[in-house]
């Protein structure tokens, strides 16, 4: 028995229709009063569109309504075949509508729009309040707004009266991108100029990796001439695009990756730390630990191990800087080697007492909340050499 599903048609009153196995997203249109049809559908959700076969197939009609009265919406979710004709209607989902308010506009405003757009015709105020779910009460007053932003356009048909189609969406689209780099770009001018000099500065505990790369993108984003960068292989991926964009604006970037440059081409300059080695770094702080710094201001500096991550971010110039020279060392030191090959360097490098020393404090005995075993603050000097 065919089932009403609609995942794949468009709009309108189709018959006889094969769906394309890609189709995603449509919505099925039942009747109000269709009780036994509406109970399965809540019963199986997205899930079970097979169930639908099921929902009273039979109370299909010529006109392509299920019964009488108003129409609910369901969404289905797997492609099927359409073999009688039905009234499908294509709502959109609740995150375009979300999407549009994040950018001014108003949830009715929103709803309404999405139905002239997703109609594909003029609707006049009755179609539009039972198309969008906005109350007829106040959809008059809604898409007037939209008609007064320039969003939609009022047209008079002879046989129907008033009607309103949307502006296009690629028109809308243009015009909020250029409305928003507007509105950045005066900000961008008038916000530093009413800036008070900071009487303290934020320091902010941050946890968990995707927060932890999110606060290193914001640090990238927000540099203005110049980012220094410590950073392992398993980090790389979360801020490599956000650094490319850096480079690309004329920001210096110079990175040091306890790993392979070509993770990070295309971002500037990259160093490789290979002395010491990333294993015998790994093994000495007992951590992943990398750190962000942008135009010597604001700072992230953060660990891993295993599934945790966290760090710390703050805009103190005075820690800025120590973790920026912190870095500039450590890139200072795979320079000097990469151009020095001297036998006699390395064996200092490895075999050194005083380094041997500075060696000899591993890693931090509060890395044990993070499931790390917990080192000595201090243990002899080790024999062996490093690498």
């Amino acid at each position: 028995m065919p089932h009403r599903c609609c995942q794949c048609i468009e709009r309108g009153r189709i018959g006889d229709v094969t769906a394309p196995p890609s189709a995603v997203g449509r919505f099925l249109s039942v009747d109000a009063d269709d009780f036994e049809t509406i109970a399965m559908l809540k019963s199986i959700g997205n899930r079970r569109t097979d169930a639908l076969s099921r929902a009273g197939d039979e109370r299909t009609t010529g006109s392509g309504r299920v019964g009488s009265g108003h129409r609910l919406f369901y969404p289905v979710s797997a492609p099927c075949v359409v073999t009688h004709t039905t009234t499908i209607v294509r709502m959109p989902p609740d995150d375009i509508v979300e999407q549009l308010r994040g950018i001014g506009m108003s949830g009715y405003e929103a709803k309404v729009y999405v139905a002239l757009v997703a109609a594909g015709e003029p609707l006049n105020g009755y179609e539009l309040a039972k198309r969008s779910g906005v109350p007829r009460s106040t959809v008059y007053e809604t898409v007037a707004k939209l008609v007064l932003r320039g969003s939609a356009f009022e047209v008079n048909i002879p046989e129907s009266g008033t009607a309103y189609l949307p502006l296009p969406v690629e028109s809308l689209l243009a015009r909020l991108r250029r409305d928003v780099n507007e509105s950045i770009d005066a900000l961008a001018t008038s916000l530093p100029l009413i800036s008070a000099p900071k009487d303290a500065h934020l320091i902010q505990q941050v946890r968990g990796r995707q927060q932890v790369m999110n606060r290193a993108v914001d640090v990238i984003a927000g540099a203005r001439t110049d980012v220094l960068v410590s950073i392992w292989p398993e980090e790389v991926a979360f801020v490599v695009d956000e650094l490319k964009a850096a480079a690309a604006r004329r920001v210096e970037v110079t990175t040091i990756v306890f790993g392979k440059a070509d993770l990070l081409a295309g971002t500037g300059t990259v160093y490789e730390h290979r002395f010491s080695s990333p294993e015998v770094v790994l093994d000495r702080l007992g951590c992943r630990l990398f750190a962000f710094v942008a135009d010597r201001t604001s700072v992230l500096t953060a660990g891993a191990v295993g599934s945790e991550t966290w760090g710390m971010w703050c805009d103190d110039p005075a820690m800025a800087l120590v973790v920026a020279e912190y870095i500039r060392h450590d890139m200072a030191i795979q320079s000097i080697f990469q151009r020095n090959t001297s036998k006699s360097l390395r064996e200092y490098w490895t075999t050194a007492p005083d380094l041997d020393r500075l060696r000899a404090a591993v890693g931090s005995p509060g890395l044990a909340a993070f499931g790390a075993q917990a080192p000595a603050l201090a243990s002899p000097p080790r024999k062996r050499g490093r690498k």
